[in-house]
Formats: C-alpha cells, sequence, structure tokens
C-alpha cells in the first residue's frame, strides 16, 4: 500500500515539475538584467513620462520693444496644443503599447535562451554518463587487444576492426565530453546569476513531452492560437500606426501694451488669429486665417488670409498596412506550422529510436562484451536522447511563443484606441 502512494505521488510531483517548467524559467529570467531589457525599460519609462507631461502651458510668452520713442510689452499664446492633447497623449499611448509588446519579446528570448542552456547541459550529462559507465571496457579491450596483437594472438584484421570500433568510441566520447564541458559553462553562469536554476534543472523531459502534448497540441489549441496571432498583428500595425493629422488647426492670442515714455498715449490692444490648414489632393495645402483685433480706442478689425503651400506629409495608406498585417501573417504561422510539424517528426522519429534502443538493449544484455553492439547501443541511446532534447526544445519553443501572444493579446484587451 505505501508503495503505490509513492508511486502516485512521485507521478503527481512530475507532472507538476513539468507544468512548471515554463512558469519556474519565466519567474527566473524576471531576476536577471540583460542589456536588452535595461534599454527597453529606460525606453518604456521616457514614454511615460513624456506621456504624463503632456499638459496645457498656460504661461504666455513675453516680448518687451524698444523704439526710440516708445515701448511696447506682448503677452501671446499658441493655443492649438488645447485641440490636439488628447490626440498627442493617444498618439504617446501607442508608443508605449509597442514598447510593451517589444518587452514582452525580449522576455521571450531570455526565457528560450536559458530553458536551451538548461536542457543542453541536461542532456549532455546524461548521454556522457552512459558513455563513462563503458569507458572501462574499452580501454581495457584496447591494451588486451594490444597485448594479443603484439604477441601475434590475432590477425592483423581481426585487429584492425577491434581498433576501429574503439576509436570509434573514444572519438565519440571526446566529443560528448567537449560539449558538455562547454554547456556546463553556460549552466554555471546561469547558476551564477540566480542559484534557483539547480532547482529545476533536472526535470523529466518526456514528463515535460508528455504534458505539452496534452496541454497544447491540439487543432482547437493552434486554430485559437493562429486566430490570435492575426488580430495582433491587425492591433499593432494599423490601429498602432501613427495617425497623421492634415488639418491642423491655428488658434492663438497676443495682448500687446504700447506706449510712449511721456506716458501721455497708453495704447492696449488684443489679436485672436483662429485658422485651419487644409490638405488638397495630398499636393497642396490651403491654410485660412481669420484674425480679429481689438484695441482700447474701440477700434475693431477683422482680417481673412488665404495662403497655398505645397504639402509636407502623406497619410498612410491602408492598403500598404493591409500589405504589411497579411506579410507578417504569413510569415509568424509559417513559424508556428513548421515548429508544430517538427515536433510531429521529433514524436514520431523519438518511438522508432526507442524501439531500436529496447533490441540493442537485449542484444547488449545477451553479449555483455561484444564492443560492436555496446557502440551501436551507445550511438542509438545519443541519438535518442538528442531527439528528445530536440522535441522538448520545440515544445519550449511553440509554449514560449504562445504564452508571449495570450501577454499580447491581453494587452491588446486592456487599451482601446
Amino acid at each position: 500500500m505505501f508503495r503505490k502512494v509513492s508511486i502516485v505521488l512521485f507521478v503527481i510531483i512530475n507532472l507538476t515539475i513539468s507544468a512548471n517548467v515554463y512558469n519556474n524559467i519565466e519567474k527566473i529570467a524576471q531576476t536577471i538584467d540583460t542589456y536588452n531589457k535595461k534599454i527597453i525599460e529606460n525606453q518604456l519609462n521616457t514614454q511615460i513620462s513624456e506621456r504624463d507631461n503632456i499638459k496645457f502651458n498656460p504661461i504666455p510668452s513675453i516680448g518687451l520693444t524698444i523704439n526710440q520713442n516708445s515701448y511696447n510689452i506682448n503677452f501671446s499664446n499658441d493655443l492649438r496644443n488645447v485641440l490636439f492633447m488628447g490626440k498627442m497623449e493617444q498618439e504617446k499611448e501607442k508608443e508605449i503599447v509597442k514598447a510593451e509588446f517589444q518587452k514582452i519579446d525580449i522576455e521571450k528570448e531570455q526565457i528560450i535562451s536559458i530553458f536551451s542552456s538548461i536542457l543542453n547541459y541536461m542532456n549532455q550529462k546524461n548521454i556522457l554518463n552512459l558513455y563513462n559507465n563503458y569507458y572501462n571496457h574499452f580501454d581495457q579491450q584496447e591494451r588486451e587487444i594490444e597485448n594479443e596483437y603484439k604477441n601475434k594472438q590475432i590477425a592483423y584484421n581481426n585487429y584492425l576492426d577491434n581498433k576501429i570500433i574503439i576509436s570509434q568510441y573514444k572519438s565519440d566520447y571526446n566529443n560528448i565530453k567537449n560539449s558538455f564541458e562547454l554547456n556546463k559553462k553556460q549552466f554555471d553562469i546561469l547558476i551564477s546569476q540566480n542559484e534557483e536554476i539547480k532547482n529545476i534543472s533536472n526535470f523529466s523531459f518526456e514528463e515535460y513531452i508528455r504534458y505539452f502534448l496534452n496541454t497544447y497540441y491540439t487543432s482547437e489549441y493552434l486554430e485559437n492560437f493562429v486566430q490570435k496571432i492575426q488580430e495582433i498583428n491587425e492591433f499593432y500595425f494599423i490601429t498602432l500606426a501613427p495617425k497623421y493629422y492634415p488639418n491642423i488647426p491655428t488658434i492663438s492670442t497676443t495682448l500687446s501694451y504700447e506706449n510712449t515714455y511721456d506716458q501721455e498715449s497708453p495704447n492696449l490692444a488684443y489679436t485672436l488669429r483662429i485658422g485651419n490648414q487644409i490638405e488638397l489632393a495630398n499636393k497642396f495645402s490651403l491654410k485660412p486665417e481669420v484674425t480679429i483685433s481689438y484695441n482700447d480706442s474701440f477700434n475693431f478689425s477683422l482680417g481673412l488670409f488665404f495662403e497655398t503651400t505645397a504639402s509636407s506629409f502623406k497619410t498612410t495608406e491602408m492598403e500598404d498596412l493591409d500589405l504589411l498585417v497579411s506579410e507578417q501573417n504569413n510569415n509568424q504561422l509559417m513559424y508556428v506550422y513548421n515548429i508544430w510539424n517538427a515536433i510531429s517528426y521529433l514524436e514520431d522519429s523519438a518511438k522508432v529510436l526507442s524501439m531500436k534502443l529496447e533490441q540493442l538493449t537485449f542484444l547488449v544484455s545477451s553479449y555483455p562484451d561484444n564492443s560492436q553492439i555496446i557502440l551501436e547501443f551507445l550511438r542509438i541511446y545519443s541519438s535518442l536522447e538528442n531527439t528528445k532534447a530536440n522535441l522538448a526544445f520545440n515544445c519550449f519553443l511553440l509554449e514560449s511563443e504562445m504564452k508571449a501572444t495570450e501577454k499580447k493579446y491581453e494587452l491588446i484587451n486592456n487599451n482601446v484606441f
């Protein structure tokens, strides 16, 4: 009874660890600073500060003019920003959301990089451990055949065949050992950044793969995922595209006080200018302006002015944006489908290699001194472990894309433009 309970608890713990692989690595990634993260955080903080500082400045510009017989003081203010403050804040908010999208992508790449380092270390460690188990066997066999050949107890062809098998083993062993040492250095760097990596580096490839396939690898989930990608691209490239306002209003006021030095003829005047800029076929701008003036002598004047200038900007064509969205959708969906198909291919390959390994395991147990069988067994084991590692990486790659997409989708649902 106790044994059954222990087995059940072991399975539950393994499933829990496998289900939390992404979440655990995500938490670790959040504690590790990188240059790209610092750059995007500084960019976000700057844009948020700029948005918060979009305010109407009530303090007017002050000018003083001194002439030979008089002096003039005027107070003027450009009120155009009053009309555009809301639009200016909205455009800045778009830049902030775009930066948040970039932050999600940067975090995703860091999470994938951490998982890749852990995976490579674990994979090479497992393979090297098995090769180490047979190192003494091949080393002893090499000494034996060298001695037998020296004493002319075996023929040259037999000696050469055995020597080739041993050399192949040692070549494989050295390559695996060198690869492991390189991956261990990268793994040690990660541990120096966060000790928690030690606690999550012993998850089972098989359990994680099984968890992913049961949770995400369904046609319904893929269809929902693809739909979200398309909605996100439309939001990012169309909704968040900067808007150009061809009708630029002009509204300003000027209060002027003029007097002679003897203070016998003061003059107080007020001027209000209201205008607009109208685009004509995206080639010319027509700028009508009305000026209303009033002074302390109760003189009133009304002026109307027209100015035609070449257009300084073009409005964004919706057709171009639609084409951009279509291209982004195609590129991202091709990437997702390639990972999806790779998972299916690697899963089938792992099944075939598992059957081959099962056969070779039986042969090794039946012929424990046959170096050719042992070498074939080690190579099939290595191929299977590499295939499982590649499968686990592709599963994690797709899970990372899905998690990032969920974050972006939540972001667009929390922003209304």
